[in-house]
């Protein structure tokens, strides 16, 4: 009976522990069906809202910070993070890195990059 007690209650301080950090419960297949409505979006709005969607589940999950890298598509070359890459979006591999975890998508316009620059 003790040891039942003993697995409830680490398993209650484990829970309470990780939403007190400011996580979430959240599984590695709800960021990849997250990730997923990004990448097969339809149109530059339902892209912006997905990826609004995605950062704000890392946000609420307590992962480690954004960084953010972009490739040109045709060599796959590093880019820079500058007016091309607003002017031209779909020629670019933009990749989100969260720790380990990285995402890679291609903007079908430049209001699905504003999300990720925002302050």
């Amino acid at each position: 009976m003790k040891s039942i007690a003993l697995a409830c209650a680490l398993a209650l301080l484990l829970a309470c522990g990780n939403q007190a950090a400011g996580g979430s419960m959240t599984t590695a297949n709800e960021f990849d069906s997250a990730w997923e409505r990004v990448r097969e979006a339809s149109d530059a709005q339902v892209q912006r809202d997905e990826v609004i969607a995605f950062l704000r589940r890392n946000e609420q999950a307590g992962a480690p910070v954004l960084q953010v890298s972009v490739a040109h598509r045709d060599t796959g070359a590093r880019a820079a993070i500058d007016d091309a890459l607003w002017q031209q979006p779909d020629r670019y591999e933009v990749t989100l890195r969260f720790g380990e975890r990285s995402h890679v998508f291609v903007p079908l316009s430049r209001e699905s990059l504003v999300p990720l620059f925002r302050e």
